[in-house]
């Protein structure tokens, strides 16, 4: 059995804008969701679940720890750490930060995390892992100047 932690496409959720200046529209910004803690080293989970940023690259970090009960009393947690990733923002593309998991018997089980970017239509254009080397993040935002 899996589990999958996916974003909504945030076609009608109102989103945080993570930019100054004014309001931009749909066209001009990347979407950002799922489970994320951190945008460029700024903390901002208790600002919202869905986010706009500027194109270009945006370092993403996810929370410590994801857990998911049921009404029976059963449920999971995933000890993380803090996962970091280098996403190439593109506008007009919704970035989700998505975390599944495979129960293996017991309590015992893996979990995977990854990012993955959707165009407007919704059909996944890219995935990216986590960041494994400093050079990741530097050559994405040498690649992406903000």
């Amino acid at each position: 059995m899996s589990v999958v932690l996916l974003s909504c496409i945030a076609g009608t959720r109102s989103a945080v804008a993570l930019y100054d200046g004014a309001p931009r529209p749909r066209e001009q910004v990347a979407r950002l969701s799922g489970y994320v803690r951190f945008v460029d080293d700024a903390e901002v989970s208790k600002r919202g679940s869905v986010f706009e940023l500027l194109p270009g690259c945006h370092l993403v970090g996810t929370p410590d720890s994801w857990g998911k009960f049921d009404s029976t009393g059963g449920g999971v947690v995933v000890p993380t750490g803090r996962v970091a990733f280098a996403l190439p923002m593109r506008p007009a593309h919704d970035y989700s930060i998505e975390l599944s998991t495979e129960h293996s018997g017991g309590p015992q089980g893996r979990a995977w995390i990854k990012a993955v970017e959707r165009d407007s239509t919704g059909e996944v254009t890219n995935t990216f892992g986590p960041v494994q080397h400093a050079e990741d993040a530097e050559r994405c935002l040498a690649e992406a100047p903000r």
